[in-house]
Formats: structure tokens, sequence, C-alpha cells
């Protein structure tokens, strides 16, 4: 008889009999290797925390908090890309040192003036939308020196270890003892008070959180 001609009963009775011999030699090695795992089952395991892990992940997201931060993060990121389309009032006329004269001090909210004018005259819908987007563009340079060099430092203390972690930890545990606030406020006017320089502060401050 040839392999083509096994019949039905003898390819099950086959494959049952290598399915039970590996169930028991899987047994065994549980029972008898304390560390053993079934790799089927430790496979199978990893796919149900995987899904449970992204549904963790999502529904930590999906919060009041986060929807409206979110939505807040979008309204800010119009008004600075589309800041030009949005007013007719350029950038020089709603800072010093022009003095509008076409506008009174503090005026009501009008068709021309959606949410009113300040003290000098300026338009506050214009200074809004400017602003933001002043604030998009200058918000990178403390993240990206935070992120960067804490990024660059803390792989470079869990490569090495030993006296090279132990140093760079302890500078880390150094600036956490500092006050931020205080010694921001004594930084800027020894360092001079122009804008650039005030974020690098904020972006060294934010090193060692990075690190961590």
């Amino acid at each position: 008889m040839t392999e083509q001609d096994v019949t039905i009963e003898e390819v099950d009775y086959k494959d049952f009999s290598v399915g039970g011999k590996k169930k028991w030699v899987n047994l065994i090695k549980f029972y008898l290797l304390p560390t053993w795992r079934n790799p089927e089952f430790t496979a199978y395991e990893d796919q149900i925390e995987k899904i449970k892990s992204k549904r963790r992940m999502f529904r930590r997201l999906l919060t009041p908090l986060t929807i409206i931060g979110v939505l807040m993060l979008v309204f800010i990121s119009i008004l600075a890309v589309y800041g030009p389309w949005l007013t007719e009032i350029p950038l020089q006329e709603v800072l010093l040192p022009f003095i509008p004269s076409d506008t009174l001090p503090f005026e009501d909210p009008t068709p021309g003036h959606p949410l009113g004018t300040t003290k000098y005259g300026f338009d506050i819908y214009a200074r809004i939308i400017w602003g933001a987007r002043s604030a998009m563009g200058y918000a990178f340079i403390p993240v990206i020196i935070s992120m960067g060099c804490g990024l660059i430092l803390g792989t470079i203390s869990a490569y090495f270890g030993g006296p090279v972690d132990y140093g760079i930890m302890r500078f880390v545990d150094l600036m956490y003892v500092l006050p931020m606030g205080i010694l921001t406020y004594i930084l800027i006017p020894m360092i001079g008070r122009d804008l650039i320089i005030q974020l690098v502060i904020f972006g060294i401050l934010g090193i060692p959180g990075n690190i961590r």
C-alpha cells in the first residue's frame, strides 16, 4: 500500500497520537521545570496583552480633559497657521511702538473689533491670533532642547552604567532639589531678558525630567 492509499482513520489516529504525545511531554515539562512555559500559550497571552494594552491606551485618551486639551490645541493650531487669513490687521499694527490712530482705548466689541481694544487701542482679536502664531513657533525651542538633551543623557546613563550613571543621576537629583521658579527668576536677569534666552533656560531646566 502506497502513501496515497492511507485511510482517513489512519491519518486521524496518527495525528491524534502525535498530539497526545506532545501534550504529555508538555505536562511533564510543566511539572518538572519550574520556569518552563508552553510557547503556544505564551504567544496567545502576548496577543491578548497587546489587545488589552491598546484598549487601555484608548480608554485613557478618551477622557473629557484629553478631548478638551486636543480641541484647544487644534484651535490654537488653526489660529497659528491661518492667522493672516483670519484678520486684516498686520502684526506690525498690534505691537508697540505703533499706536493706532483710528481706534480708542478700551473700546467695546464692534463688527470691526469683535473683542474690543486694549488700553493702547490695539485690536484684541488680532493680538490673540498673532500671539497664538508666535507661541506655536517659540514653543518648540524648549521642547526640543529638553527632550533632545534628556534622551541623549538618559541613553548614555543606561548604556554605560556604573560611575557614569551615578554621576548623571546625582546631577538630576541636584536639579530636582533646586526650586525651578526661583532659579529661573535669578538666571534671566543675569543672562538677559531676550525671549530666545528665556526659552533656552526653560529647555535646560526641563532636561532632568526627560533623563528620568
